[in-house]
């Protein structure tokens, strides 16, 4: 279930004008507060006074989403990381201008091993790369492998990553954001969450742990040789997608 703030949203829509349907619940603690409502989010919002915190989160993740999908994902990261250098607290400032430490080219060469032994069996079309869910599982980060007979080049289609035709392969552990990995453990905590601005910083955080995995993927392409089809790259249950090698 993905999160904005304490509302759990379980699925969404969006219609042609851009606007995004949500079907959510209100998380307080551990338990819910109110049944699933569908609606659009601001019904939501209106029923549940979150003040400020609500209209920051949804232009966060909808200016997030427009550069990664216009394939500026640099700007994201910058636009992410000036927001968060602006944010009350200091959890997660580790993040400003820190990168994964991953060496490219052995990421490339993982990814080329993979295509070359599916080979054997099917003509690989594309490549899915998810990281784990980091902010809950901050003790090891890491990454698996997928490949696909068939590719489908719709940003609002994603159904189909979950029939991969690869066989299980051997994930990579992500390394250089420790501290960041040491922040979530704390924010994960009752402490963790009495920062100033916490909710803001985390979502900040949040969105900025994934486009970096999506930077490391970007270099690993360029500066190492991997076969140019689809290579698609996000963290688990997020389904803002920077995409490599599209035509």
């Amino acid at each position: 279930m993905r999160r904005y703030g304490n509302l759990g949203v379980v699925g969404e829509t969006e219609d042609a004008l851009g606007c995004f349907s949500f079907v959510y619940i209100v998380v307080t603690g551990t338990q819910p507060e109110c049944s699933c409502y569908s609606g659009i989010l601001s019904a939501c919002l209106q029923k549940h006074d979150y003040g400020g915190e609500k209209a920051m989160i949804r232009k966060l993740w909808q200016t997030t989403s427009e550069y990664v999908r216009a394939g500026k994902l640099a700007d994201a990261v910058k636009y992410l990381e000036s927001g968060l250098a602006g944010c009350e607290g200091q959890i997660f400032k580790s993040l400003i201008d820190a990168d994964f430490t991953n060496d490219p080219t052995v990421i490339a060469g993982s990814i080329n091993d993979l295509i070359t032994f599916c080979d054997r069996s099917f003509d690989v079309r594309a490549i899915y790369l998810e990281m784990n869910g980091f902010d809950i599982n901050p003790d090891r980060w890491y990454f698996e492998s997928f490949a696909y007979r068939k590719c489908i080049d719709a940003a609002d289609e994603l159904d189909w990553l979950c029939e991969w035709d690869s066989p299980a392969w051997p994930d990579v552990t992500l390394t250089g954001l420790e501290q960041v990995q040491a922040d979530f453990k704390r924010y994960s905590m009752r402490d963790g969450k009495r920062e100033p601005s916490i909710g803001e910083l985390a979502e900040h955080a949040v969105l900025l742990v994934m486009c970096k995995f999506g930077q490391l993927i970007e270099r690993s392409i360029s500066e190492g040789w991997v076969r140019q089809i689809p290579i698609l790259a996000t963290a688990h249950d997020f389904d803002i997608i920077p995409r490599f090698n599209i035509s």
